[in-house]
């Protein structure tokens, strides 16, 4: 994994922000995996919906996309999950 500092436009007050490679491929809402997402993507299938894993009636937002089945401890290989230092 390669932690990368990301600066703001000169003159911006937004702070840097990290970005994480993790590595090739797709985790998205309607698939995982590159051909797989990919096929939904031809079919027109949208991986948008309600939320449903917490009660999301106080927020403007009431839909979201959730990759399917994705966690680290599952879609990683052995050592290659940890927290970005710095």
């Amino acid at each position: 994994m390669t932690g990368t500092t990301l600066h703001a436009p000169a003159g911006s007050l937004a702070p840097p922000a990290r970005a994480v490679v993790t590595g090739i491929g797709v985790t998205a809402p309607n698939g995982l995996g590159t051909e797989t997402w990919w096929s939904a993507v031809r079919r027109g299938k949208s991986g948008i919906g309600p939320i449903s894993r917490f009660d999301a009636d106080r927020y403007p937002a009431l839909l979201a996309g959730r990759s399917p089945d994705s966690s680290p401890r599952t879609t990683c290989r052995a050592g290659c999950c940890r927290r970005p230092t710095g």
